[in-house]
């Protein structure tokens, strides 16, 4: 059995206190990234929260959890949060008299997809439109998304599926830096059934912050189908941009849905639509020593929505 500090439950009941105020942040009128410091016995914890304009902040649990090896557990039967102090984070399943969830209604058995079919890939004849995006680097001949926008037809041109982006390739190329690899631990969990390590078959993109590509907004850095419901994310990365994430800067890297199955970015599988939540790569999931997993968070949806 794992032990677990005092001062990480007195943190994880601060976060449940501003928790409480969730239903004001949805009728709130101002929303604006939380400026205040989260730690974690005395050390700066890297969670995103958000500040609602009656002076209360908001941070996710699963954050929270997370960064304090804690285990948590939505109970679909009780419509409860478990916070369950007696397992690490990603071991919830060991955690014993924890009610059974009701059987759900879609999808019943989600099934695990066999190894995915050649993607469709753009012909040499495919000319770059003005209103295309293309993020491939020459030679690759990448991935072409469906059709975005009826009034304005086009497409982006993904990198292939473990290949980098012209310009995080060309970053890799010329910084004059180490360059570091690392390979990220990730499960994939599905909010409706409450069961991890159940879906895969669909693409994400990784995108990186990094102010030599664009001083504003991340931009994409690779693409990868996640084939398996649990594995590893390889990516190499320059050595500075390892030590801002390592030292716990938020969405370093981020995972993101892509437009090459469905034009809202969701992922299809087995013939059910799923919305992928963005999560960031924290920076526990980059450590050297118990590294944890990345949960990849993916909600069922109606094909109206």
């Amino acid at each position: 059995m794992k032990s677990h500090k005092p001062s990480k439950l007195i943190a994880l009941g601060l976060a449940l206190t501003m928790g409480l105020s969730i239903p004001a942040a949805l009728a709130a009128s101002s929303l604006v990234p939380a400026s205040t410091k989260v730690t974690v016995d005395g050390k700066a914890a890297a969670v995103e929260g958000y500040n609602i304009d009656n002076g209360n902040n908001y941070y996710k649990l699963r954050d929270l959890c997370k960064d304090m090896n804690i285990g948590v557990k939505f109970d679909l039967a009780t419509n409860r949060v478990d916070i369950l102090t007696t397992v690490g984070y990603g071991e919830e399943n060991n955690a014993g008299n924890t009610t059974k969830p009701t059987t759900p209604t879609e999808p019943i058995n989600p099934v695990t997809p066999t190894e995915p079919t050649t993607p469709t890939t753009p012909s040499t004849s495919d000319k770059i439109g003005p209103s295309d995006i293309d993020y491939r680097a020459a030679g690759d001949e990448g991935i072409k998304s469906v059709v975005l926008s009826a009034y304005d037809p086009h497409y982006i041109y993904y990198p292939s599926y473990g290949k980098y982006s012209a310009d995080y390739q060309n970053l890799l190329d010329t910084c004059g830096e180490e360059i570091v690899t690392k390979a990220v631990s990730y499960y994939t969990y599905c909010s409706q059934t409450d069961q991890k390590s159940v879906l895969a078959g669909y693409p994400i993109q990784i995108l990186v912050k990094d102010e030599r590509l664009n001083k504003e907004t991340r931009v994409c850095a690779m693409t990868y189908y996640v084939s398996k419901p649990e594995g590893e994310i390889t990516i190499k990365m320059p050595k500075s941009t390892y030590e801002r994430a390592l030292s716990g800067e938020t969405g370093v890297f981020r995972v993101l849905g892509t437009f090459i199955e469905r034009d809202n970015s969701h992922a299809l599988i087995n013939g059910q639509e799923y919305q992928i939540d963005p999560v960031n790569f924290s920076k526990s999931d980059f450590r050297s020593e118990n590294p944890t997993a990345m949960e990849m968070t993916l909600m069922p949806k109606s094909r109206n929505n």
